[in-house]
């Protein structure tokens, strides 16, 4: 679907996705959520709601989130777009006196099969959110991050902080695994991914041990496998971080989580 057939919702209006000025709202605080659409059903919606109030908390703003409001106008844009597969963003912002919704479809870049069967390699770079736990609209940072991905050819670039601790990813969070231990960055270091939240639950459910430590970029050679989680890349394995170590995406561990959260996820679809 091209942007001039699309449609966004504004508060209560349904307008042409090119009638809206991204640049122009890119002036604002703009507070976010990306949610998977799967035969036309949104994956963790209550969950993606859940997190956006609790970055509007952080963030300092007091007024309660209508949920009930902000699902009507989701699947309003999913029906008037006739979306059965995509990705759909929510963003809120203040107009100084009311929160102002925005919903509309946005482009989407699922792996392909080729790369949950093989692996994607990644880079690491030094960078750190300012307020990790707030999931807050930064244009600059994403053009960084894209020219900086297209600059390596990976797939995604992994953050370390000054201490030289990997915490995540710029789209995504990271875990990895020795024997059948997983372990991830702490809650307090990266932004709470809700993909993650469901992958942690799944690697306690089927028996994997599961360890919350910072990992230094320099014990990478001590991990069998890695890999990211998100909204696009659901459970995926990484193949290599360049100039740094191998990684087997086909270890037995990370095939089971993968599995384990493609059943979670379509058990949460409404």
């Amino acid at each position: 679907m091209s942007e001039k057939e699309s449609f966004v919702i504004l508060d209560n209006q349904c307008i042409p996705a090119n009638h809206i000025n991204h640049q122009a709202l890119a002036e604002y605080d703009m507070f976010y959520e990306v949610m998977r659409v799967i035969d036309g059903k949104l994956a963790f919606m209550n969950a993606h709601l859940y997190r956006m109030q609790e970055s509007l908390a952080l963030s300092g703003v007091k007024k309660s989130l209508p949920k009930k409001y902000v699902q009507q106008k989701i699947k309003l844009c999913i029906r008037v777009n006739h979306i059965k597969h995509g990705n759909i963003r929510v963003s809120v912002f203040s107009d100084g006196k009311h929160l102002k919704w925005l919903t509309e479809v946005i482009p989407h870049h699922y792996p392909s099969e080729k790369d949950y069967t093989n692996g994607i390699d990644v880079a690491v770079a030094r960078f750190q959110r300012e307020r990790p736990n707030v999931k807050k609209w930064n244009q600059s940072m994403k053009n960084v991050l894209a020219r900086y991905k297209d600059i390596k050819n990976v797939y995604e670039v992994l953050f370390y902080n000054e201490h030289g601790y990997l915490t995540e990813g710029g789209k995504s969070n990271v875990f990895f695994v020795v024997d059948d231990t997983v372990v991830t960055a702490p809650d307090n270091m990266v932004l709470k991914g809700v993909t993650r939240k469901y992958v942690i639950e799944c690697i306690k459910n089927i028996g994997l041990k599961f360890e919350e430590n910072p990992v230094h970029v320099t014990n990478l050679l001590k991990y069998d496998a890695i890999f990211i989680t998100g909204t696009s890349p659901k459970v995926l394995p990484v193949r290599e971080v360049r100039a740094c170590c191998h990684a087997d995406p086909k270890h037995p561990a990370v095939r089971k989580i993968m599995k384990a959260y493609n059943d979670i996820l379509y058990e949460n679809l409404n």
